[in-house]
Formats: structure tokens, sequence, C-alpha cells
């Protein structure tokens, strides 16, 4: 599974993407990428597919959101 956290540097998502990065590679889901992406973004991204967005949800991922990815 190719997975990948583009979030965006200049509003200091960085920390967030590697929160998210370590608790999918925690759970045998990994390698997680992750890269910086366009202003205001936050999303992962699953085998090319957007699996979860902030724009879309207004809050980054909780642990929740996580689990529903993975499943």
């Amino acid at each position: 599974m190719n997975i990948v956290v583009h979030y965006c540097a200049a509003c200091g998502y960085k920390t967030e993407a590697l929160r998210v990065k370590a608790w999918l590679e925690e759970r045998g889901r990994g390698p997680v990428q992750v890269q910086p992406g366009g202003r205001g973004q936050f999303d992962v991204v699953m085998d090319g597919r957007v699996a979860y967005s902030r724009y879309e949800t207004g809050r980054f991922p909780a642990a929740a959101d996580l689990e529903k990815m993975i499943a």
C-alpha cells in the first residue's frame, strides 16, 4: 500500500503529518511518505485515493478516523 500525507508547511501542519505517519507505521501500514503540499492542505492519500481530507472535515484526523481508513 502506498500512503502519502500531504501537508501545508506554511501552516505548520508538519507535526500533525508526522503524528499520522507514526500512527500508521506503528500499525504496520507503511512506509508512509510525508510531503509538503498546497496552502491549507492536509490530506492522507492511500493508493492514489484521498482517504482523509482536513478541507472536507475541518479538522485533523483522530485515531477513530485513522482506524476507519485502514479497516
